[in-house]
């Protein structure tokens, strides 16, 4: 196997701006709620489709480096099979121009599967990545794109979570009793979360539509909010280990940093997290953080769509 020519500091300074990544297997572990065809399996579907959506953004700068040390590789072998064809006099036939690219297309595929090829194109596609980042531009320009994949990741399990929540609740309206009876419903909603004319709005016909109107006009983009109201509804203990993944806390803290600060730390985001950096500085998000937030995220909606099925089914 051979060894970038970038050190240990550069190939470190290159894994943590980007986001180098697939998502091909990132939600194969939801697959199987959404095969089960349940009532959450629409909403497993369109975590899934979120949560891609965010890797393809946050990866474009590899796809693009990714892409374009491929097609100059494959540059070089069609040119020089070109070239082999050339006549004597005059210009190739499109016969001769079909063969050229057939066998450059043959030369590429042995030299991407070889174990020389394979290493040859990571190598180039990672010092391209690192030569990128001496430009400002490219530099900041790599920070807000992993600060907009915070932002997203979160956003789309807190979407989740809320729609989560009130479907629970349009299937099941009995489960409004153990929401509201709770010390978080309590806090959340206070003591008349429904109005009259909410009520209205439904032909004072709710008994599909209660969870839609507890929530309705109502965000839960606070991890302190949306944690006890979750475990207050399915009430499990691998829900309750779930949520409490510290991964998760900071994923919020951070995303209201970057969304109400521009990414500048405080003195509350230190108190609540544990990070050192100083009040006053940028966040520093790497790309390791980000993937390590994707797959947090993903293994609790997964937990928490079985708790679900199972809620639903007693």
């Amino acid at each position: 196997m051979g060894r970038s020519n970038l050190t240990k500091k550069q190939l470190a300074l290159v894994s943590g701006s980007y986001l180098i990544w697939t998502h091909a297997d990132l939600v194969a572990p939801l697959q199987g709620l959404i095969d089960e065809s349940s009532v959450i399996s629409p909403l497993i579907g369109d975590f899934c489709v979120g949560l891609r959506s965010v890797v393809q953004t946050a990866t474009l700068p590899f796809q693009i480096f990714c892409q374009g040390v491929q097609d100059r590789r494959f540059d070089r072998f069609e040119t020089a099979e070109r070239i082999r064809r050339l006549p004597t006099e005059g210009d190739l036939s499109e016969e001769a121009k079909a063969a050229a690219y057939d066998a450059a297309c043959s030369k590429m595929r042995v030299f991407t599967e070889s174990e020389v090829g394979s290493d040859w194109l990571r190598d180039a596609v990672a010092n391209e990545m690192h030569q990128a980042l001496r430009s400002p531009d490219v530099n900041e320009a790599s920070v807000q794109l992993l600060f907009h994949a915070v932002v997203a990741t979160w956003t789309t399990f807190e979407v989740f979570c809320s729609r989560l929540l009130e479907l629970l609740i349009n299937r099941k309206p009995e489960l409004a009793n153990q929401l509201l009876g709770s010390e978080a419903g309590k806090r959340y909603f206070g003591k008349v979360p429904i109005t009259v004319d909410a009520l209205a709005s439904h032909s004072f016909n709710v008994a599909d539509s209660l969870g839609s109107l507890l929530f309705e006009n109502r965000r839960l983009d606070s991890f302190a909010v949306l944690k006890p109201l979750i475990e207050a509804v399915l009430q499990t203990e691998a829900v309750a280990r779930s949520l409490a993944n510290s991964e998760l806390w900071t994923l919020n803290q951070r995303r209201h940093v970057v969304v109400h600060q521009r990414g500048i730390v405080d003195k509350n985001y230190l108190s609540k997290t544990s990070d050192d950096v100083p009040s006053g500085a940028r966040l520093r998000v790497t790309g390791g953080d980000v993937e390590a937030y994707l797959s947090v995220v993903r293994d609790t909606v997964g937990i928490l769509g079985n708790a679900a099925i199972s809620r639903l089914s007693i």
